[in-house]
């Protein structure tokens, strides 16, 4: 059945990080042509058929069990080339689409195969269901379900480069390799040589990713992995359990934690009942 739907959008719904505008499904797509582009992101999966997309001056083939994604102000058409050409799709606004889009790898307009199609189409129909709903919340359910879909993406798509590779899914292997060694140094040639980039490209990928620096990373894992310790041998000594998460020296240590706790591991300990 094919289903237009356009949510309402209140002055409330456009202050949160990020709003439908509208979304649906066509049994078969008719050529769209757009030459200004579209106001919104929009975001197409196709559940049957294939299609001719071209987005700015680059042409594209989506098949079935794809999606492609346009962005703001980008010329561009698509038409079926055999049918029909089954798509659902959701257009979004807010402040944040575009940083939770490239957060999940996806830059600029294009093509994305999808790792789980049935998830897709699932996840773009239970926002058509919230879209359908008489409730006077209806854009604001609409609104969490997008940005859930939204933060899913980087798991329900693959790229086709290292280039376009979601973010968090490439700095994997070093976060891995931080939470195996992090009893002792870790050099950030080291890190970087764990996924092959440079030095500077690794700070690059973990300021897009984590939004700080690859040592800032570590000293705060170590934070965190030296309160597990403490809540598991709560009468061993700080400078032992500095020692066993890669600090070189306890007065460091106790520097770090303060910085990033506020309190020192003592009070820690204390606040936590595990000395008295």
């Amino acid at each position: 059945m094919d289903i237009s739907l356009f949510p309402m959008v209140t002055e409330n719904e456009t202050r949160l990080p990020v709003y439908v505008t509208t979304v649906g499904h066509w049994e078969h797509q008719e050529p769209m042509r757009r030459p200004e582009g579209f106001p919104d992101f929009q975001w197409f999966y196709v559940a049957g058929g294939e299609g001719i997309l071209t987005a700015g001056d680059r042409e594209f083939t989506v098949k079935a069990g794809q999606s492609f994604c346009l962005y703001p102000g980008v010329s561009h058409a698509y038409r079926a080339t055999s049918e029909p050409w089954e798509l659902y799709w959701l257009s979004i606004g807010g402040e944040q689409t575009m940083a939770l889009l490239q957060w999940s790898g996806v830059f600029s307009s294009g093509v994305h195969s999808v790792s789980d199609p049935l998830k897709m189409q699932q996840m773009l129909e239970e926002i058509i269901a919230a879209a359908q709903s008489s409730d006077t919340r209806s854009g604001t359910e609409c609104s969490k379900l997008a940005y859930s879909f939204l933060l899913d993406i980087g798991v329900a798509v693959s790229a086709s480069s290292a280039a376009t590779e979601p973010l968090h899914r490439r700095i994997q292997p070093v976060i891995r390799h931080i939470r195996e060694h992090i009893h002792r140094p870790l050099p950030l040639q080291e890190l970087a040589a764990c996924i092959s980039l440079s030095e500077q490209q690794l700070c690059t990928l973990f300021r897009k990713t984590m939004n700080m620096r690859p040592m800032a990373y570590v000293n705060r894992e170590r934070i965190n992995r030296s309160k597990e310790l403490m809540f598991h041998s709560p009468k061993r000594r700080v400078s032992d359990i500095a020692g066993d998460v890669g600090f070189s020296s306890s007065s460091y240590f106790i520097a770090h934690f303060k910085r990033q706790e506020g309190i020192t591991p003592e009070q820690f300990m204390r606040l936590h009942g595990l000395r008295d």
